[in-house]
């Protein structure tokens, strides 16, 4: 296969009739979904003028039109965005500017939601592409190179600003079948997608399968552990794909894991974010010969790079399990301060991965690229801003951020994003985002001073301010108001007491 484009074709010749997707009534055959891809890469580029460069932003409410979308992108040689539609409109509306599309794709409901924004740019929605025919198409085939960029994942950056991370066709190919080496994922597998689209995670769960043959579950609902062992029993699911939270919601009550040790399940990869040891125990204990991996990765090296196999359950361990040694074609080395490679075992510096999955770079962050890369042996190395060391096994321990990026449910949120959209607030001279833990639950906190703060500024009406900026899990469920900053003797913020200011006055049972 040269290019993504090209990610179901075989499999619509070899098994036309099996289904590859799967989405409340509707169900799409391999044979299907290529049809609808190629007969809407016709109306794009006929229509719409879409051609190799240009982008499409899809805003990615769950669909199977979706999947047809991003496959007739790639097969035009276009480049993929897929967008939150929880984004504030401000939010979206940074993205539109930033991005350029020719083109946007949604439901209607979300094309009528963000008119505002969108204004004159040219929409489809998700309707007009059912319309199309699934029964037969000509091949759409358009010439461009496996380096050219094929998706763009916006996240959240280090600037307080989002980040358009690029991936060319080669990366995305290789980091398919290099994880593959671990799901051994075939025409035989199914898998559930619970990841959303604008988020890196449903390349693992619905186009790694979809390549190598599997049906892919698309999943929106809620995660409750009766409905996905339904889905589970149903479908004969093999592969479970989700990041650690998701993992937690959907673990089964003891009698509900009488029917997964004997179901078709029999590999998951977890991670995204650390994950409690005794939730992975859990499951090795109850499904026995299951295959578990610890899995890390950022988006810049296309999802996951690494992975730790859990093979048997530890009950005594106290600490998380490792994130592993990277994937086939990756690397990894840690840095110090200086940038100096660390060669001993166990001394934590900052995680660097090279190797074929990484991204070109940021979309129109030319400085931003440059100071995201370094150079090591004469290879590029993307520069991660985690935290972590080598055991004397020569795998890797996750250790932490050394900024102020955290991930929630999964979620890559940098809490400068946050700070920003608070300062834009009328009076707020400074704002301090962190994050609190509450039975193992992380939740945002936010506290804004200002010597003139208005009396009628409440959290009520902050938060309905910050649902323009910001997506909604990006919104600190706790907001604090006050006229006290304590300082250093320097004068300068001490952000540090401010931690400490709202443990004993807001949060007592946490300090």
């Amino acid at each position: 296969m040269k290019n993504l484009g090209d990610i179901i074709t075989c499999h619509s010749e070899s098994q036309p009739q099996k289904w590859a997707i799967k989405f409340r009534e509707s169900q799409y055959s391999f044979l299907e979904l290529e049809n609808l891809a190629n007969n809407l890469a016709y109306v794009l580029s006929e229509k719409y003028s879409i051609e190799k460069g240009c982008r499409v932003v899809i805003i990615s409410e769950k669909s199977p039109e979706l999947i047809a979308s991003a496959i007739a992108i790639w097969k035009l040689g276009a480049i993929y965005v897929p967008v939150d539609f929880n984004n504030g409109i401000n939010r979206l509306k940074y993205i539109l500017d930033d991005i350029k599309p020719r083109l946007i794709i949604s439901s209607k409901k979300y094309l009528t939601e963000f008119q505002l924004v969108i204004h004159r740019i040219p929409t489809m929605s998700y309707h007009d592409i059912s319309l199309l025919s699934k029964e037969k198409s000509e091949k759409f085939q358009t010439d461009f190179d496996q380096k050219d960029i094929a998706s763009i994942y916006y996240t959240s950056g280090s600037t307080g600003r989002p980040k358009g991370v690029c991936l060319n066709h080669q990366s995305m190919i290789d980091y398919f079948n290099a994880e593959n080496e671990l799901l051994k994922m075939n025409n035989d597998s199914t898998s559930i997608n619970f990841g959303p689209f604008h988020f890196d995670v449903s390349v693992q769960d619905t186009f790694i399968p979809l390549y190598f043959g599997a049906g892919v579950c698309m999943y929106d609902g809620l995660l409750i552990p009766e409905i996905i062992m339904d889905i589970i029993k149903k479908n004969e699911v093999s592969h479970l794909i989700c990041v650690s939270s998701v993992l937690s919601l959907i673990t089964p009550e003891d009698d509900g894991f009488d029917f997964l040790r004997t179901s078709k399940v029999k590999c998951c990869m977890t991670g995204g974010e650390v994950c409690n040891p005794n939730l992975i125990n859990l499951w090795l204990q109850n499904i026995p010969g299951l295959e578990l991996y610890n899995g890390y990765g950022p988006t810049e090296c296309n999802s996951l790079c690494m992975a730790y196999h859990i093979k048997t359950p530890q009950t005594g361990r106290k600490g998380p399990y490792p994130i592993g040694k990277p994937f086939s074609g990756c690397k990894a080395e840690l840095i110090d301060s200086d940038r100096n490679i660390i060669v001993k075992s166990d001394v934590i510096g900052t995680l660097a991965i090279g190797g074929r999955q990484l991204m070109t770079g940021y979309w129109n962050l030319p400085e931003e690229t440059k100071n995201a890369f370094l150079w090591i042996d004469n290879e590029c190395y993307y520069i991660t801003g985690d935290l972590a060391r080598r055991d004397r096994t020569g795998n890797y321990i996750f250790e932490g951020r050394k900024d102020k990026e955290v991930k929630i449910l999964g979620r890559r949120i940098n809490l400068n994003e946050i700070r920003n959209s608070l300062l834009n607030l009328a009076n707020v001279e400074y704002a301090f985002v962190d994050v609190f833990e509450i039975n193992g639950k992380k939740k945002i906190y936010a506290y804004l001073y200002g010597a003139n703060l208005d009396d009628t500024l409440d959290a009520q009406s902050i938060k309905h301010f910050l649902r323009k900026e910001l997506p909604i899990y990006m919104i600190p469920e706790e907001l604090c108001l006050g006229k006290h900053l304590p300082k250093t003797s320097t004068n300068k913020v001490y952000e540090k007491g401010i931690k400490e200011l709202l443990m004993n006055q807001v949060f007592p049972s946490l300090s």
